[in-house]
Order: structure tokens, then C-alpha cells, then sequence
């Protein structure tokens, strides 16, 4: 058992495998400068936060022990590090350090113990790899060394271009042969299709291609807008949510020359389970995006909600005085990302029960908030809520000059109507 700090990532690190990272969140830059001092080690563990939410230290979860190799800091304090795998961990219990970092007790997490020796059949699995490095090059490349009497599975695994779960799978799993047997499928049927614009994704070779075509989006809107409309709200509704039934959350802001616009997400799906074919009675909801393209998805639902402002809130005389966008949940994530790489001008972003999205960069964040008046609307019982989330984003966005306050209900994850009149009816600067 040992203590170590954590780094959830959306990426899954081998054994053996380097990984160049860039490090820019104030709580991470503290977790390196510790790790500099110390043994340079910290625990590199998966957790894709827009599928997820927020990172829980589960005991079980399985991670890889990560050595800082290089580290380059630069003026600001951010830094450019290169980590290599040393091993694996799984956590054991987590601890409440004081830190604004997380950090867990974790016990080494090690292969079963074989019964037999498995030389032959990790050169079998080299070959294979090699056969499928040729077929997708079509010539003899170069290729890496392997000792067929040490594992190999994972290095094998690092060449291979997979999705972080399935890597995740192989992290996960105690047995070098059963490994082996994994990636044995991949490399086989790279060799059948032979195709060199394969891409290698959940054990299936497929070629990606893109179409844009044009979509038909619903939303919905509170109040009637027109003539003299002066305040617009665009509300964006959480995972699993239809829009129509989110609306319903925004009747309390009902008022004179105000309008409120509810899109709803592109991907609709049932939420309640069923044993046969679905009817009426179960339930619909919508997710604005996936780990699946995700660049993609989140171009697609930018421009989608910048032609809805332009189109129920335009330009006019006298111009919209007052545009709020909220997003509740995942739509807290779209929102944010909507107002910095959109082009909708924005006066207030209202952030109701999760932060900003992690991946927007600094520079990208001190650019498109600049304007922007930012509230945080937290619930005191909220069950998703990360503290130590919320205490490492808003030093972020002191440090990046970023103005913004929180508002605390003590209600749970959900829109309450008395902190929502007093998000509206807040003394903001007009825009």
C-alpha cells in the first residue's frame, strides 16, 4: 500500500508506454511541482467527465502508476511534461488530504500468476503484429524489438490505435495470454481487410469518413418574444433530458419583453428501458454529444446554437439588452463551450450544477469570458457536486482574470425556481 495523487484523464496509460501531457490547471501544477520533489510519481487513472460527470475514487478502480521522465515549465507556471508507465494500482481507499489534487491509498495491481511459461506465444502475437504493420503499410517497415521471454502485450498495445475503454479493458486485465488474445483479433483482421487507411477502433477495423448534412433542430420557447424584446434566455438542458419537459423549469421567468429558448440536444434516445419495442409511455431524453467525434459533435451543436440565437434573437433597434445563456448539467459543458468558440454575443453565463468544460484552454477561456459576467449556481446537496472541482476551476479563473460569483441552494441537482429568480433578478451590468 502506498499514498499517491491522482490524475483523472481521459486517456488510458500502459506500462511501459510514454505520454507527453501539458499541464495548466493551478491544482495540477501544484500535483507535478509535489511529485518533483518526492519520487516523481503520481497515478494516471481514465475518467471521460462529459460521459461520467464528476470523478469519484471508487475502491477497485484500476490506474497506471505514472514516472515524471522530463518536465519543461514555462514562464506562466504551466508545463510540458513527459511521463513513462511504470505499473498498475488499484485504488484502495480514498483520502481527504487537504489538497486541492485528489490523492488515494492504492495497492499494486499485478498479473495472476501464470501456469505456464508463454514465450512461444507472445512470439506468435509479435509476428501477428508485424504481419499487420506491413499489411497497412504495404512494405516491410521497421520494427521495434520485442523479448518474447518479458511480457509484451502491452507494449503491443501501445502501437495499437484504440478507444480509451477498450484500453482500459487491457488495463484492467490480469492475464498476459488473455491479452494477448485481444490484440491477436485486431492484428488479424487488419491483415484481412488490408485496407491503409484503416483505422484500428473497439477491436473493428473501419475507414472513417465524414458528410455534413443539413439537421432539423427543435426547441422550444417561453412568452411570445417579437416586437420589443429586450432580455433573451437560452436555457440548455442536462444528459437525459427533452427540452419540452426542461422548459417547464423556466415558467417562474415569465415577464414583459423577456424570452426564453430552449433547444433541444441533436441525439435523442429512450431513457426508459424496455423488454420489447419501445411506445409512447417510455420516456425520451437527449445528450448534446459523446466521447464518439467529439470535435465534430461539438462544431455541429456551436454553429447549431449560434443560427438559433441569430434567428429567434437578432440583431435589432433597440438591440437585446440583456442574452443569458444557462446550462444545466452536460448543458453546463455545452454552454461553455458555446460561448467561447461561438459567435453569439453573450452578456451573463449561468453555470447551474457543473463547471465549466475542462477542455477549453486558458487563453481560449480569458478570450471569450472577457465580456461575460459568469455565475455559478451550486446545490448544497447535490450529490454530483466535486468540491475539489469547483475550488481548482475557480482559482483557474482568478489567476485568469476571470470575474465571476457562486450562488449556493441548498437544494439538490436540480433547477429550483427561487435561486433561478434570483440568478434574473441579480443587479449584472448590461452587456
Amino acid at each position: 500500500m502506498r499514498r499517491l495523487p491522482l490524475f483523472p484523464l481521459d486517456v488510458v496509460l500502459f506500462p511501459g508506454e510514454l505520454l507527453p501531457l501539458h499541464i495548466f490547471e493551478p491544482r495540477y501544477r501544484r500535483m507535478v511541482a509535489r511529485c518533483l520533489e518526492t519520487d516523481h510519481r503520481f497515478g494516471l487513472i481514465y475518467h471521460d467527465s462529459d460521459r461520467f460527470g464528476p470523478f469519484l475514487m471508487e475502491e477497485g478502480r484500476v490506474g497506471a502508476l505514472a514516472a515524471i521522465e522530463r518536465h519543461h515549465g514555462l514562464e506562466d507556471g504551466r508545463s510540458f511534461i513527459l511521463v513513462k508507465g511504470m505499473g498498475r494500482f488499484a485504488i484502495h481507499d480514498g483520502l481527504e488530504s487537504g489538497e486541492p489534487y485528489y490523492e488515494a491509498v492504492v495497492a499494486e495491481y499485478d498479473d495472476e500468476r501464470g501456469p505456464r511459461k508463454l514465450t512461444a506465444r507472445r512470439q506468435a502475437s509479435v509476428d501477428l503484429f508485424r504481419a499487420a504493420v506491413s499489411a497497412l503499410q504495404r512494405r516491410s517497415p521497421a520494427s521495434p524489438d520485442f523479448d518474447a521471454d518479458q511480457e509484451v502485450s502491452f507494449r503491443l498495445a501501445a502501437f495499437v490505435q484504440v478507444h480509451p475503454e477498450w484500453r482500459q479493458d487491457l488495463l484492467e486485465m490480469r492475464n498476459e495470454e488473455a491479452r494477448l488474445g485481444r490484440l491477436d483479433e485486431i492484428f488479424e483482421q487488419v491483415i484481412a481487410r488490408r485496407t491503409p487507411e484503416a483505422e484500428v477502433m473497439s477491436g473493428t477495423v473501419l475507414s472513417t469518413r465524414h458528410i455534413r448534412v443539413a439537421r432539423t433542430a427543435r426547441y422550444y420557447t417561453l412568452a411570445s418574444g417579437g416586437e420589443g424584446v429586450a432580455e433573451a434566455w437560452f436555457a440548455l438542458h442536462g444528459y437525459r433530458q427533452a427540452a419540452r419537459r426542461f422548459a417547464r423549469r423556466f415558467e417562474v421567468l415569465d415577464a414583459p419583453k423577456r424570452i426564453v429558448v430552449v433547444p433541444e440536444a441533436l441525439s435523442r434516445f429512450y431513457v426508459d428501458p424496455s423488454p420489447g419495442r419501445h411506445g409512447p409511455e417510455h420516456r425520451v431524453g437527449a445528450s448534446w454529444m459523446t466521447r464518439e467525434d467529439r470535435e465534430n459533435e461539438i462544431a455541429d451543436y456551436v454553429a447549431y446554437l449560434d443560427a438559433l440565437a441569430t434567428q429567434v434573437a437578432p440583431a435589432s433597434t433597440p438591440p437585446i439588452r440583456r442574452r443569458v445563456v444557462l446550462g444545466f448539467s452536460q448543458g453546463a459543458h455545452t454552454a461553455s463551450r458555446w460561448v467561447v468558440l461561438g459567435h453569439t454575443n453573450v452578456h451573463e453565463l449561468v453555470l447551474w450544477g457543473a463547471g465549466l468544460a475542462t477542455d477549453l484552454a486558458p487563453d481560449a477561456l480569458a478570450a471569450g469570458l472577457e465580456a461575460v459576467h459568469v455565475t455559478f449556481v451550486r446545490g448544497a446537496r447535490d450529490k454530483f457536486r466535486d468540491r475539489r472541482e469547483e475550488e481548482a476551476q475557480d482559482a483557474m479563473l482568478k489567476e485568469l482574470g476571470v470575474s465571476f460569483r457562486v450562488l449556493v441552494h441548498p437544494g439538490e441537482h436540480e433547477i429550483a425556481p427561487e435561486p433561478l429568480l434570483a440568478v434574473a433578478e441579480a443587479d449584472v451590468p448590461e452587456g
